[in-house]
């Protein structure tokens, strides 16, 4: 390609920059975390196992993936293939341990990360060990396809913008730090191939328009937009928009743009057509929506026009920041200054469009239209999907991403876009640091610890309370324990906590696991001492008379508690009962 024979120094740097942010933030979310991750692990898994696609069904299914065995195969075949150069034995060895899931999960928002953990996690065995080495490759992978995109997104800006540097740096820098696309980027995922399909497509068509007459270019032109199909079904919106470009953008005899057209259109039907008419012959539809929401979800009910606006305010927030399986979040007033600052580009780009447009060349404009059509066709098919499903997702835009990216960054003033870039790379820094690392850590004690005589043995013995403080704010009530461990725990027991307003009424209560989600039971080792705080809401409005806990699990259609003893507190039903003025308080 002319004019791409090398991209400027720059580039390589902040693509470099790219592949480290995307290293950690593949690393800091344990396996699995990521939305969905798991079930397109289980895809893949399945491959590689039986060589086949996943079939879609009602009731029970003969794979793993769920409804995520209706997705394209082309990022699953991949993976698969990638398993077997690599050496991965066996990937499903460890996927039941794995996908343990934490019954408390997501809790009600509290004053830190809580219970953040989808599945419960342990000490790795060695099959654990093979399914998570399987996961991380997978993850690489992502980050490949990531990598891919910028490139992707860098060559089809120096197409249309050669002389434009700062414009380059600033849509591919754009792209490289949304926190969202590390996110997405760095998990298992068939996401981040449909960008890199999509970006490439662009960059190939303004390719194709410099010879549009060129055979070879056409059928060549279609290679990525037949991978962007068999990516993502929303992945088909290139080619619609690619189309276009065939019928009117080219300078071209109507006879040689029929030729034309047809070459593009029968190779991207060779390449991916056989997938939608497999799915015509299986389920009666070409792209397997409707197998998928039977087995995804119940019919949803009928959205309004009051909801749907609600859904894209969601989907504009999650686009940029949303991670673990969305719902580790910023606040609601990072997301409202972001919106304002996106809000604003979009309206600066709509505001120099008719200016600019009697500038640019024929190149430019295909670019522009190109992206404007993009966003539009991802953004209808959204909008439909929608309307049939819970699906508020920012990442279901990314089929647009490098469309969305270039239009706002094109209003970014000249003498503003290094500013604009170098703050921006802050925050996948402070996504990292502030929200992500912490949701998979025990939460830090709030008091400082007095550890006293036993105050009471759980479990014969196994387990001893040394110390109990309690505090409270305006909003939130904490109960600190100091745990002794002198026996290991054959079971995973959850803590309950009860604040009483009487020893009949419970004003709040928790159920957890140690840790707010992040400890085992079973794993606690001879020996260790444990400090564990726990938040409850404060009920304002009642005065607390006692507090009662206990340990617990699910036994049958019931429960079976551990045994507790005390020669400090009274004991009922093997829970501890704690007199509020028997407990030492302090402030938070």
């Amino acid at each position: 390609m002319n004019n791409v024979s090398f991209l400027p120094r720059t580039i390589w740097i902040l693509l470099a920059i790219y592949l480290v942010f995307a290293v950690f933030y593949a690393a800091a979310t344990p396996v699995f975390e990521k939305p969905d991750e798991y079930l397109h692990f289980a895809f893949a898994m399945h491959v590689f196992d039986t060589g086949e696609l996943p079939v879609q069904e009602e009731g029970d299914l003969a794979h793993q993936a769920a409804q995520q065995g209706s997705q394209p195969p082309f990022y699953y075949a991949v993976l698969a293939g990638l398993w077997r150069v690599t050496g991965v034995d066996d990937p499903s060895a460890g996927f039941a341990e794995l996908t343990r899931l934490n019954p408390n999960y997501d809790f009600d928002a509290t004053p830190w990360p809580d219970n953040e953990n989808q599945f419960l996690r342990g000490d790795c065995s060695s099959a654990c060990r093979r399914t998570s080495t399987a996961a991380y490759i997978g993850r690489g992978l992502g980050i490949a396809f990531g990598l891919l995109a910028l490139i992707g997104a860098a060559v089809t800006m120096q197409l249309a913008f050669p002389e434009a540097q700062g414009l380059l740096l600033l849509v591919v820098g754009a792209m490289a730090f949304n926190p969202q696309f590390l996110h997405i980027a760095s998990s298992v995922s068939n996401d981040v191939s449909t960008v890199a399909a999509v970006t490439w497509s662009m960059a190939a068509v303004l390719w194709w328009l410099r010879r549009p007459a060129a055979p070879a270019r056409a059928i060549l032109l279609a290679i990525p937009v037949a991978l962007a199909a068999l990516s993502k079904v929303s992945g088909l919106s290139i080619g619609l928009v690619a189309g276009l470009v065939f019928l009117f953008a080219a300078n071209l005899g109507w006879k040689s743009r029929a030729r034309q057209l047809g070459l593009f259109g029968g190779t991207v039907g060779v390449i991916s057509g056989w997938w939608y008419w497999r799915n015509w012959r299986l389920y009666g539809e070409p792209t397997a929506t409707d197998i998928h929401l039977e087995i995804f979800t119940d019919d949803k009910p009928e959205q309004s026009v009051e909801g749907l606006i609600r859904d894209w305010g969601q989907v504009i927030n999650s686009f940029w920041a949303s991670f673990g399986w969305g719902e580790i979040n910023p606040s609601l007033l990072v997301y409202t200054l972001a919106g304002g600052v996106m809000a604003l580009l979009l309206l600066g780009f709509l505001w120099q469009l008719p200016r600019r447009w009697r500038t640019w060349d024929h190149a430019r404009r295909t670019l522009i239209l190109m992206s404007i059509g993009q966003v539009l066709v991802v953004a209808v098919l959204l909008t439909r999907w929608m309307l049939r499903v819970e699906a508020p997702l920012g990442r279901l835009m990314f089929p647009a991403l490098f469309p969305i990216v270039l239009i706002l960054a094109s209003s970014v003033p000249v003498s503003l876009r290094g500013l604009f870039l170098g703050a921006w790379a802050t925050v996948p820094i402070l996504m990292l640091g502030l929200l992500i690392v912490p949701a998979y850590r025990p939460p830090q004690p709030v008091f400082e610890s007095q550890p006293n005589d036993v105050l009471a043995e759980f479990g014969d013995g196994a387990l001893l309370l040394r110390d109990i403080v309690w505090g409270h704010d305006d909003r939130w009530l904490y109960m600190q324990f100091e745990w002794e461990v002198r026996r290991s725990l054959e079971r995973d027991y959850q803590i309950f906590i009860h604040a009483r307003g009487n020893p009949v009424w419970i004003l709040e209560q928790r159920d957890t696991h140690p840790g707010l989600g992040h400890r085992l039971m079973s794993e606690f080792e001879p020996g260790q001492t444990i400090v564990d705080v726990y938040p409850l809401r404060w009920p304002k409005h009642y005065a607390i008379t006692s507090f009662a806990i206990g340990f617990w699990v699910p036994s049958g259609q019931s429960w079976e508690r551990l045994a507790v003893t005390s020669d400090h507190f009274e004991v009922v039903d093997d829970a501890l009962q704690l007199p509020v003025d028997e407990v030492r308080a302090a402030t938070p």
